[in-house]
C-alpha cells in the first residue's frame, strides 16, 4: 500500500486541490485529508476481522477481578483496537472488556487473545486500500470542496469495495463446511456417501 502521504496526495490531485510536500504541514489540504485518513482506517479496521489487521499474543494476568462475574483481570494487548477472541488453553471462555482490561476467569494463565491492530501500510490489501482511498475523497470534497454530493457518491463507492474487499478476506482461510441437515437428506433421499 501507499505510505499516508502518497495516499492522500493521490486523494487531493482526484479531486482537484493542492497537494502536500510533508506530512503536518498545517494547511488545510492536510488537516482535511489526514483526518478523513484516520477515520477511514478507524472505520475499515473496525468494520470487520481482516486477516491482515490481527495478530494472536498472550495476556498478562494484572491481578483479581472486582467483578463477581469473573475473577481475573488481564492486560488488553497494546495498541489493540479491538478483541475477535480470548481463548484459555486453547477453548473459548467467556470474556469481557470492562475499562482496558479483560475480564475473564483464568487464574493459572494461559489466556491468549486474537485482537485488531493497525497494520502496515505494506500489509494492507489492494481493495481495501481503494476502499480507503474513496472514504478520503470524500473528506476532500466535503471539507475542502464542499462538494457533499460527490462526497457521498465516494461514501456509497468506498461501501461497494469495501462488500468486494470483505469477500476477498473471507476466501483467504479453509473452507467451513456448511451445516446440512441430516433429516432433511433423508426425507429427500439424499445420501452422502464418505470418500475412499
Amino acid at each position: 500500500m501507499s505510505s499516508k502521504l502518497e495516499l492522500i496526495n493521490t486523494c487531493l490531485a482526484l479531486t482537484g486541490n493542492l497537494l502536500v510536500n510533508v506530512e503536518d504541514d498545517g494547511g488545510p489540504e492536510w488537516v482535511v485529508s489526514s483526518s478523513a485518513y484516520e477515520a477511514g482506517i478507524k472505520y475499515l479496521l473496525g468494520s470487520k476481522n481482516w486477516g491482515f489487521g490481527t495478530a494472536v499474543v498472550t495476556l498478562n494476568r494484572k491481578g483479581s477481578s472486582t467483578d463477581p462475574s469473573y475473577t481475573d483481570v488481564y492486560h488488553r494487548p497494546a495498541g489493540s483496537l479491538g478483541l475477535s477472541w480470548v481463548k484459555v488453553d486453547g477453548l473459548a471462555v467467556e470474556w469481557t472488556v470492562i475499562g482496558n482490561d479483560v475480564y475473564l476467569c483464568a487464574p493459572n494463565g494461559g489466556v491468549q487473545a486474537k485482537h485488531v491492530l493497525r497494520p502496515e501500510p505494506e500489509a494492507i490489501p489492494p481493495l481495501f486500500e481503494e476502499a480507503l482511498i474513496c472514504l478520503v475523497k470524500a473528506g476532500c470534497y466535503e471539507g475542502l470542496n464542499e462538494d457533499q454530493s460527490s462526497a457521498a457518491a465516494q461514501r456509497a463507492e468506498a461501501e461497494a469495495k469495501i462488500a468486494l474487499a470483505r469477500s476477498r478476506n473471507d476466501q483467504e482461510g479453509s473452507n467451513r463446511r456448511k451445516f446440512r441437515s441430516t433429516m432433511l437428506d433423508a426425507r429427500y433421499g439424499v445420501i452422502e456417501r464418505s470418500p475412499r
